[in-house]
């Protein structure tokens, strides 16, 4: 006769009750995939900078839209297509091209969206740079 434990009998009536509720042929909904978004190289004026985008795990039926926002001031950047949205199945390594530059620093930010999330999956804030820095010297907080 084998001893009872309620450990063992605990995981047996959890096993039982999921059986028992789930349906057969429905769908088990997946957690959502992980985003990670790095800036590897300035984005400048006039030139590209490059974003790496990992999504782990990839998953083909769960795409991730990356979406390019201004959250102040006048700089301004897209895609290399010229739009402002983009659709990634898998990793990849992103170019943004740098359209205006801008005087405040993180106004603009690069978003990871899942379909069907109340809040992105991943935000990277960054800058376009003028395309060559020019010091600034200021004398009593004027320039």
């Amino acid at each position: 006769m084998r001893p009872f434990y309620r450990s063992h009998n605990r995981r047996f009536v959890l096993a039982f009750f999921l059986t028992a509720v789930a349906r057969p042929g429905a769908a088990v909904p997946l957690p959502a995939p992980t985003v990670t978004i790095l800036q590897l190289s300035d984005v400048r004026q006039g030139k590209a900078g490059v974003f790496a985008i990992e999504i782990f795990p990839e998953d083909e039926s769960r795409p991730v839209m990356l979406r390019l926002g201004r959250d102040a001031g006048m700089g301004r950047a897209a895609f290399f297509d010229g739009s402002m949205q983009m659709l990634l199945r898998r990793s990849a390594r992103v170019q943004v091209f740098g359209l205006t530059s801008n005087d405040v620093p993180g106004s603009l930010a690069l978003t990871a969206w899942i379909e069907d999330a109340a809040a992105p999956a991943a935000t990277a804030f960054f800058d376009v740079l003028p395309p060559t820095l020019k010091p600034r010297i200021f004398l009593r907080g004027a320039t």
